[in-house]
């Protein structure tokens, strides 16, 4: 029974590919490496080009410039520096609007790689790499982030920018590198790779983002005399969780986010008990005067009205952004963070305190999300794992409609979910969505 329980709890994820796209299958009792890596990325490169679909060309890289790519940087991750290991990412230079350029260095070895990481250690940026006459080279580094990425697809002021990278390779720790492509996404980790799923395709996620977004719409259009037609951004609640989570994944220090249903701050009452209660943070506010200034800016009549409103949408981007930021740090304090329906911080550091008579009296089985198996609770609970799942699994079963994710200290991301009649636990996710 126990292996019931690992498989819903190890391998109930889910992988986002085209629909005519068959991946080559991973054969789990050999050692993967970073040719392996490189090979899966390459088919679907060839597959694509072969379809007529690709938009990102041969990415300025040939087949044979991404093996040696992918092998560099794995045996980069594995040598300090100054005794130091970096996390950092390579994108290829077919992005444009560098954040720095310098004189082209060869990547002929880990160590050219390694020299140059730790320029690269923020989230946001990325060492941007390309093939010339057979050799690999690094001339700059991009902004990959919100500010250097048009994540916010039709704002106003900034849509001339590009969209993020159609390839990047993330550097997460020695040995442990992703890669995330407009197909598949792999992760090498422990001598094992696995697809990697972009949290918003996980129906439970999707259908509370969509619920969000509903929500902050009505608000916005009640606010501010704004027809219910207006498509406010459909990404930007996505981004703005993304944000959130990728920081206290980054931090490595654990956490999770408890998002309540409703749009109350009364966490209590679903047994989550707050050391620091708060109703700050609020996100979604900050989305919503975001929506209100991008808004504004599309309305204006003439150049002066246009440029006053660019301004402060501007200020309303950083004030999202800075927000997102504190929220995602948030998590680094012991406990969870609670956040409601509409993204507003009911309160942090707090503890979960679901009694033995409330599982018992629940009617939630643990479920596996793609076959619908159900696991004993007895069985469940042995194989979930340390105390921050035992107690997102004890929530998720006591109480309906939740939803939490949580961040373990070696940088994985799951998710907890219910509805009126089961439990399901998803992952380990990623949290880059099909545009990033």
């Amino acid at each position: 029974m126990l292996a019931t329980a690992h498989s819903i709890v190890k391998h109930n994820s889910l992988r986002l590919i085209p629909k005519s796209y068959e991946p080559p299958s991973l054969d789990e009792q050999n050692v993967h490496g970073p040719r392996d890596l490189a090979n899966l990325i390459r088919h679907h490169w060839n597959w694509d080009a072969g379809s007529g679909s690709r938009v990102f060309g041969q990415a300025q890289i040939s087949n044979e410039g991404l093996t040696s790519l992918i092998e560099i940087a794995f045996h980069a991750s594995m040598m300090p520096e100054e005794g130091r290991i970096f996390r950092f990412n390579l994108v290829n230079r077919k992005a444009t609007f560098p954040a720095a350029v310098f004189r082209r260095v060869c990547l002929d070895s880990p160590d050219s790689m390694r020299h140059l990481a730790p320029i690269c250690t923020h989230q946001d940026c990325a060492l941007r790499v390309f093939e010339e006459a057979g050799k690999l080279w690094c001339d700059g580094l991009e902004d990959i982030g919100p500010i250097g990425c048009a994540v916010m697809s039709g704002t106003p002021v900034l849509g001339a920018l590009r969209e993020p990278p159609a390839f990047q390779l993330r550097i997460k720790g020695p040995g442990h590198l992703v890669a995330i492509e407009r197909g598949p996404g792999y992760e090498l980790r422990g001598g094992r790779i696995r697809h990697i799923t972009p949290f918003t395709a996980l129906g439970p996620v999707r259908k509370m983002l969509e619920e969000i977004s509903a929500n902050l719409q009505g608000k916005f259009a009640e606010w501010f005399g704004v027809p219910r037609t207006w498509n406010a951004n459909r990404f930007t609640v996505p981004w703005v969780l993304a944000t959130v989570c990728r920081i206290a994944l980054n931090a490595r220090r654990g956490g999770a986010f408890v998002f309540l249903p409703g749009e109350g701050s009364d966490a209590v009452s679903f047994g989550v008990h707050p050391k620091y209660a708060t109703t700050s943070p609020d996100l979604g506010s900050d989305i919503v005067s975001f929506w209100k200034e991008w808004y504004g800016a599309s309305q204006s009549a003439n150049h002066n009205d246009y440029t006053q409103a660019g301004r402060r949408w501007i200020v309303s981007w950083a004030r999202l952004l800075s927000h997102a930021d504190i929220v995602g740090n948030l998590s680094c304090v012991d406990g969870c963070v609670v956040l409601n329906r509409r993204l507003q911080v009911c309160g942090f550091g707090s503890e979960i305190n679901i009694t033995d008579e409330q599982l018992s009296n629940s009617p939630r089985t643990f479920k596996n999300f793609k076959t619908g198996d159900v696991c004993p609770d007895r069985e469940f609970f042995d194989a979930i794992g340390g105390t921050r799942h035992k107690s997102a699994a004890r929530l998720c079963k006591a109480q309906a409609d939740v939803l939490v994710f949580v961040v373990s200290q070696d940088g994985e991301l799951r998710v907890f979910s219910s509805d009126s009649e089961s439990v399901y636990t998803i992952g380990p996710i990623d949290t880059h969505s099909p545009r990033s």
